[in-house]
């Protein structure tokens, strides 16, 4: 359940509930500004998941799983709460003070990966989160002109009960240059370094190949690691940039009008994980990457992207790939 006005006062509501292998429960509630000049912001949140499949290790970069018949193999408790402060309209600064509490079972510690907490079956851990975003993009979910540029510092772990210890910093900058009329270009360079050089648990060691950080051409892959490097970068061209009028065919009326823009692009993207403790029985860890290829993006009602795309990676595979979102 996603509610985006719960009150009446622009304030949102994120509701889940899931039975099956995975159970799970969250919500999380930000309720609108609370001062007057709108500068300040909350949010909370609090998730528990039961699994009894598991993701426990990585093996020729690609993730390997275990189901349980019997019992759970993982479970999780994260609570949060965090402040968000605007003093610009395009300038943000958030804070995140996180609660973990997770628990593996004997049979994940014994027979599966006893890195996966470092030899332990429980995990418990403050984390902190602080980052710093400038956004100047001309709009969101397809920027073709403009900069936006983060950086942040994570740190897991405060020693009140010596189960982690990481600290990292994170950077992320991303750069639109409109070419001419038709023709525009984006490059996304993105950055983690582990401050502290300690092997972490394995699950806790997530580098390439998890979330928006992917290099195209390795979907099907993932990478762990301490720290990663990756430079992004698309030469694309407005192909289409129509409205359709759909008439009584939408039965919703805000719909009729559909904005649809489609652009060709020519991709190209490098990247670098850094993996000084999981990297046997792997290849991609401590390899320069590359992976290159040709998309077609749909940008329909301003804000739904669908992106289809054909890579090849240093492996000298080809593969096709469709990726969607409503992008922030």
């Amino acid at each position: 359940l996603y509610h985006f006005n719960l009150t009446g006062r622009r304030d949102q509501f994120k509701g889940v509930v899931q039975f099956g292998f995975t159970d799970k429960f969250e919500f999380q509630y930000t309720p609108p500004f609370i001062d007057r000049k709108q500068k300040l912001g909350l949010t909370t949140g609090l998730l528990f998941t039961r699994q009894r499949e598991l993701n426990y290790g990585t093996l020729d970069d690609q993730q390997q799983f275990y189901r349980s018949e019997g019992g759970h193999l993982l479970q999780r408790l994260r609570a949060s709460a965090g402040l968000s402060f605007r003093p610009h309209l395009r300038i943000y600064h958030q804070w995140l003070l996180e609660y973990h509490a997770n628990r593996i079972s004997n049979e994940v510690l014994d027979e599966l990966n006893a890195d996966f907490f470092l030899g332990r079956t429980h995990q418990r851990f403050f984390a902190f989160h602080y980052e710093f975003t400038v956004d100047r993009r001309d709009i969101r979910p397809f920027p073709l002109h403009g900069f936006l540029t983060s950086i942040g510092l994570q740190k897991e772990g405060f020693g009140l009960f010596g189960d982690v210890d990481a600290l990292y910093l994170n950077g992320l900058y991303k750069q639109y240059l409109p070419l001419d009329r038709r023709w525009s270009t984006e490059w996304i360079l993105g950055a983690r370094l582990g401050l502290i050089r300690n092997q972490q648990p394995f699950y806790n060691s997530r580098a390439l190949g998890y979330g928006d950080d992917f290099i195209r051409g390795y979907e099907y892959y993932v990478i762990d690691g301490l720290d990663f490097v990756y430079l992004k970068s698309s030469l694309r061209w407005e192909l289409l940039n129509k409205t359709y009028r759909l008439g009584k065919a939408m039965p919703l009326k805000a719909l009729q009008r559909m904005p649809v823009k489609v652009y060709l692009s020519f991709n190209n993207d490098l990247g670098y994980a850094n993996n000084p403790f999981y990297a046997a029985g792997n290849d991609l860890p401590n390899q320069l990457l590359w992976g290159y290829g040709l998309g077609i993006n749909f940008i329909v009602y301003y804000d739904k992207v669908f992106n289809l795309e054909v890579s090849r990676n240093r492996l000298g595979e080809t593969g096709f790939y469709l990726h969607w979102a409503t992008k922030f």
